[in-house]
């Protein structure tokens, strides 16, 4: 298989590959942007035509840009002074050869396992959204919204304006937590208005901080969630969710830099050292991607902006985005222009974070006998037994299933403190068709 060339390739449409794309092309540089969904946008904007999200779909289908979409990049590496990327899609398996490689790859649902979470009818709170802008009925349906930051709000009046029934708005935070964030807030004016609009819309809905879903029980489906203050909840469906955790795992497989601190007691471990969490902090954190001041990584010609380099939500991923598509068209003037925004967009993020910080109740929820991998069946009871992640995959086959770690390595990142580290290609499932077919093309360049 010949690999086919491109200037720079953008993998992930979301709001930053949507900016990066839009940025490179108005440099005059020739873009190919990448996304597994069948339209730009992301989850975040899935389905989204009006307000920003509009304008942005917009700018970038009338960039010139080449947008590809079903399209799975499951491998990355640099040979020859240039980066290839192994892909997959309806039409077969190929290799793009890119000067330049601009990695947004987004962001995925941070699950935390508690009794119950497996049953049907418990959906994580970005992935019922998702099922509802597919088409999911939910008018009448009780729905009691879990787990921690403004996701919980947003859903839960999307979720209200589609006829749901919203029993309850449960954050683990404290209310006391969001004292310290109005400083922040109060510099967002517009993320002000837009928080106050949503609650607005819902202002009938229970909205109860430090609560959280202790349980779900049900027989062939959920009916009821039960609340850390033993309170019953009859229901139809749960949507429970904590935060979100960048997507590192292409990065890593390149070979870019991953900081990780997660470790027990709060430590660094980015020397690959772990232990038993003894001391559950509130302050857990998850690997990022390192980047210099214009968004390049540690592997030349590989850019990253977005989610992977630590939760920011849609404004800094757009400013990152437009700063590492400059970049990666030799414009770095241009990018540095845009360093006081981003670090504006930072500090929020980093207030956001503080606030939203889990706290030990959570991370304890689980019960010896609960699943916490569920590709592979895996209880708490076995992972407790080991010393660490990659004993854990050894033991029990944590993380060895089809979603490759991405819901279990997270969740176990924060309940043990353990850093995981081991990412291997593919990073998605895909056929031995598609390995095969572009194997060789990688090895020959």
């Amino acid at each position: 298989m010949r690999a086919e060339r491109a200037q720079i390739a953008v993998v992930g449409a979301g709001p930053a590959g949507i900016a990066a794309a839009v940025a490179a092309r108005s440099c005059g540089a020739q873009v190919l942007l990448l996304d597994d969904n069948p339209d730009v946008g992301g989850q975040v904007w899935r389905r989204v035509q009006s307000g920003a999200a509009g304008g942005w779909r917009e700018r970038v289908k009338q960039s010139g840009a080449e947008i590809r979409s079903g399209v799975t990049v499951f491998d990355a590496a640099r040979i020859g002074g240039r980066v290839l990327l192994r892909c997959e899609s309806a039409a077969g398996a190929r290799v793009i050869d890119a000067e330049r490689v601009v990695l947004a790859t987004g962001a995925r649902e941070l699950f935390l396992p508690f009794p119950g979470w497996t049953l049907p009818g418990v959906f994580g709170v970005g992935g019922l959204q998702a099922l509802v802008k597919n088409g999911l009925d939910v008018r009448g349906k009780r729905i009691v919204v879990g787990g921690s930051g403004p996701l919980l709000l947003a859903v839960a009046a999307y979720l209200s304006e589609r006829g749901a029934k919203i029993e309850l708005i449960a954050e683990q935070a404290e209310k006391s937590r969001m004292l310290g964030f109005a400083g922040a807030m109060v510099r967002q004016p517009g993320k002000i208005w837009q928080g106050a609009k949503l609650r607005a819309s819902i202002i009938d809905v229970e909205y109860r901080f430090g609560a959280w879903i202790a349980e779900a029980r049900g027989d062939d489906r959920v009916r009821q969630a039960v609340m850390n203050d033993g309170r019953v909840i009859e229901v139809d469906a749960i949507a429970c969710g904590y935060g979100l955790v960048g997507n590192t795992q292409l990065a890593q497989v390149v070979g870019a830099d991953v900081v990780h601190q997660a470790s027990a007691k709060g430590k660094d471990s980015r020397d690959g050292k772990s232990q038993k969490r003894t001391d559950l902090s509130t302050g857990v954190s998850y690997g990022r991607v390192v980047v210099d001041d214009v968004m390049r990584t540690s592997v030349e010609g590989v850019l990253c902006a977005g989610e992977p380099l630590g939760i920011g939500g849609v404004e800094t991923s757009l400013v990152e985005g437009t700063m590492a598509g400059y970049t990666a068209a030799s414009r770095d003037d241009l990018a540095r222009g845009l360093i006081p925004r981003r670090r504006r967009e930072r500090a929020f993020a980093e207030a956001l974070e503080r606030a939203f910080a889990l706290r030990e109740d959570v991370l304890c929820l689980a019960r010896p006998e609960t699943i916490v991998c569920r590709c592979e069946d895996v209880t708490m009871a076995r992972i407790a037994a080991c010393d660490h992640w990659r004993g854990a995959k050894l033991l029990t086959r944590c993380g060895m299933g089809p979603c490759q770690g991405r819901v279990c390595g997270a969740a176990v990142e924060a309940m043990m403190g353990w850093a995981v580290r081991d990412v291997r290609p593919p990073v998605f499932p895909v056929s031995m068709n598609a390995l095969a077919a572009t194997g060789g093309a990688t090895e020959a360049e």
